[in-house]
C-alpha cells in the first residue's frame, strides 16, 4: 500500500506543477499572439484606410501598433518564467 500512495502523491506532484506553469504558458500564448494579432489586424485597417480615404481609424491603427511591443515582452516574460519553473523542478 505505501509503493501506491508514493506514486498517487508523485502524480499529484506533477499535476500540481503542470497546473503552475499552465498560468504562464497561458499569459506567454496570450502575448506572443495578441501581438502577432494586433499586427495583422493594423495592417488591415491600414489597408482599408488606404483605399477609402477614411481618416477615422487611424487613432485604433496606431493603438495596434503600439500595443505590440508590450504584448511580445509580456509573452517572452511568461515563457521565461514558465522556462524557470520546469528547470527548478527538474
Amino acid at each position: 500500500m505505501t509503493s501506491e500512495n508514493t506514486i498517487k502523491v508523485q502524480h499529484l506532484n506533477k499535476h500540481t506543477l503542470s497546473l503552475k506553469n499552465s498560468g504562464w504558458q497561458i499569459g506567454a500564448m496570450l502575448g506572443l499572439f495578441g501581438g502577432l494579432g494586433a499586427i495583422f489586424v493594423g495592417a488591415i485597417l491600414t489597408f482599408v484606410v488606404y483605399l477609402t480615404q477614411d481618416h477615422a481609424l487611424q487613432t485604433t491603427i496606431n493603438f495596434l501598433f503600439y500595443l505590440v511591443f508590450p504584448l511580445f515582452f509580456f509573452g517572452a516574460y511568461c515563457l521565461d518564467k514558465a522556462d524557470e519553473i520546469i528547470k527548478k523542478n527538474k
